[in-house]
């Protein structure tokens, strides 16, 4: 089981979870992808940098 978890962390794309309301925002601008490629780019961006300041907080740095 434990193999299974840290095979899929290592070989499965990483999934984004948002809030609700920007949940609605995304499905809104799905209709424009030129939007929404804007807005998935954004949303990457502070993804990697909230992850980085949680792993920064974990190790105590």
């Amino acid at each position: 089981m434990a193999r299974a978890i840290v095979d899929a962390l290592v070989k499965k794309p990483r999934e984004v979870t948002v809030p609700a309301f920007q949940g609605w925002l995304l499905r809104a601008f799905g209709a424009f992808v030129w939007i929404m490629r804007i807005v998935l780019a954004d949303l990457e961006k502070h993804g990697r940098k909230n992850l980085a300041a949680h792993r920064a907080r974990q190790t105590g740095g």
